[in-house]
């Protein structure tokens, strides 16, 4: 059943009060505006009125802006990229009257996102996951196989393709594709392993391809627009090449040459 306008209202206020706390202050400036517009029976009522999901863990308020995002950096809605620092702008205009603007030309666009559940493909996850990785390392003796359910574009199998600033330990893998910064607390981790990865498997319900410069700008909008463009990674930046095939019931994530199939011989399967 379509959900009321009060509990449309506190959804985006309670994701709002998240984007604070996570430092995404323009969103949850902006949450709070179609929070209060819901209330009052302004323009976002019948754009999400038809939403059935559930409201506590649809992050229907993600899939919304995610969608005003992704306009901006497409170059589809001006005046709110303007006011990004994502799409190179600065906040120092009207950005309730942008957003109703790209509402008023997109709304066809706005609806189609509200169906797509967001994938940020946060990579800094990865600083978590280095620790344990190095422990089971040094503890086995044996090269890793990883498998991951829920993927989306696999950036977080590539954990050992990254540079790691944790506090004061720094750890690096063979000419790495970015560097992740994170606090670290408590004894050290094994900084001295280096893993080997044997084979890196995932699967994913809506799997993302890299390859594909659409899939690239749909995955930037799913993160803040706070961040400014310099801090952007527009293609990957990695010299390998990922494509996921759907020969059988499980994915398979495949790594190879670009361009290479998975059958090819220079492939290999992770």
């Amino acid at each position: 059943m379509p959900h009321p306008p009060e509990a449309l209202a506190a959804a985006l206020r309670r994701q709002a009060s998240f984007c604070t706390e996570l430092g995404s202050p323009l969103w949850s400036e902006a949450m709070e505006a179609v929070a209060a517009d819901i209330e009052t029976g302004g323009k976002f009522g019948p754009l999400l009125a038809g939403w059935e999901g559930d409201l506590e863990r649809g992050v229907l308020a993600l899939r919304l802006f995610g969608g005003f995002h992704y306009m901006a950096l497409a170059g589809k809605a001006p005046a709110l990229a303007a006011q990004l620092p994502s799409c190179g702008g600065t906040k120092d205009g009207p950005l309730w009257s942008a957003l109703c603007e790209a509402l008023v030309e997109h709304g066809d666009l706005l609806r189609g996102f509200l169906d797509h559940p967001p994938q940020t493909n946060e990579v800094g996850r990865s600083a978590i996951f280095l620790g344990g990785f190095l422990e089971i390392a040094a503890r086995s003796g044996l090269p890793l196989a990883l498998y991951e359910i829920g993927a989306s574009a696999g950036l977080n199998l590539c954990w050992d393709r990254f540079a790691y600033r944790l506090g004061a330990h720094r750890w690096a893998g063979t000419d790495p594709a970015l560097t992740l910064t994170a606090d670290w607390r408590g004894p050290p981790p094994r900084l001295d392993m280096r893993p080997i990865v044997a084979s890196r498997q995932a699967c994913d319900r809506r799997p993302i391809r890299l390859a594909e410069p659409e899939a690239r700008l749909c995955l930037q909008a799913m993160s803040g627009p706070s961040i400014s463009t310099a801090s952007r990674i527009s293609a990957p930046p990695w010299r390998w090449h990922a494509t996921w095939r759907f020969g059988s019931r499980r994915p398979t994530l495949w790594t190879g040459s670009p361009g290479a199939s998975p059958h090819d011989r220079r492939a290999r399967r992770w």
